[in-house]
């Protein structure tokens, strides 16, 4: 997210105590696994390629979600999108969007995932994983921790809500 959305998702991490927040800013995984820091330089360019006629859209976080796993639980914020329509030829732009992924993080990690199948997370059974775009609040001990996480933060929480019209890439050095 933009810099002047992150007070309130910043405000969420520090109450929840997310032990990343002075690791990771806010963001969104479109790659997991990351890719190998070797790989980091070639493939920046290739994502602006595959990238650079992809149209903008917008992102609402409001809701809050979590993944249950077998010994730990993620609270996250589900981002609702929608394409945008921006520009003097709307009815052009408007033909372009029904070609596109109705969802637009399914159709930016698609993309991405041309530049970079090797990050496509898979099933134990070697089928692709369905992509869950979500932004990270804490990781938890269980689900009931979770909820109670949640349950703290609706009590303040508003809606963040932005254009995404372009992607940073963020690297871990030494992973």
């Amino acid at each position: 997210p933009p810099d002047d959305c992150w007070a309130p998702i910043q405000r969420a991490r520090i109450e929840s105590r997310d032990p990343g927040i002075l690791r990771w800013p806010p963001h969104c995984n479109l790659f997991f696994p990351f890719v190998p820091e070797s790989h980091a330089d070639i493939l920046v360019p290739e994502l602006a390629a595959v990238l650079a006629d992809m149209p903008a859209f917008r992102v609402t976080l409001a809701d809050f979600d979590f993944f249950n796993r077998k010994h730990s639980s993620v609270l996250f914020l589900r981002p609702v999108t929608s394409w945008i329509l921006v520009g003097k030829d709307e009815n052009n732009y408007s033909e372009k969007i029904t070609v596109l992924d109705k969802d637009p993080f399914q159709e930016l990690h698609k993309r991405v995932a041309q530049v970079a199948p090797y990050c496509v997370r898979r099933e134990r059974d070697g089928s692709v994983a369905p992509f869950v775009p979500h932004f990270t609040v804490i990781h938890t001990a269980n689900a009931l921790d979770s909820v109670a996480a949640r349950d703290a933060i609706l009590d303040w929480w508003k809606p963040v809500s932005w254009i995404v019209n372009e992607v940073h890439c963020i690297r871990r050095q030494g992973f």
